[in-house]
């Protein structure tokens, strides 16, 4: 299971702590939709 998905099934209390991480520059529905791209980029090399 991707991470993402993982954050998604928090309890809403959670995941409202989560979305109040990200701001206009970078929203949580961008996120979701790249989540496969950006969990499958190699982190250690960038």
């Amino acid at each position: 299971m991707s991470q993402w998905k993982q954050v998604q099934q928090l309890e809403m209390r959670l995941l409202e702590q989560v979305d109040y991480l990200y701001d206009d520059n970078f929203p949580m529905d961008i996120r979701q939709g790249l989540a496969g791209w950006i969990e499958s980029q190699d982190c250690m090399s960038a």
